[in-house]
């Protein structure tokens, strides 16, 4: 599942929309959904947008090989 899912799916947790979301974040509703869209957020993006929500953020690499995760 891709962060944009992810992220709808807080969203929705939190009966919020795009406009609501995008207030919380500190910018335009047209701003937000067209990182939305294009999938443009930065890693820092994401952990506002999580932490704003009241979601914990993760990042976990898994090495391709072995399957292990770092």
């Amino acid at each position: 599942m891709d962060f944009t899912t992810q992220i709808k799916m807080m969203q929705a947790a939190r009966s919020l929309n795009d406009s609501q979301t995008a207030e919380l974040f500190g910018t335009t509703r047209q701003n937000y959904s067209r990182k939305i869209k294009k999938r443009t957020f930065s890693v820092d993006d994401l952990c506002k947008i999580a932490d704003i929500l009241g979601f914990d953020m993760e990042i976990v690499f898994t090495d391709r090989e072995s399957g292990k995760k770092v």
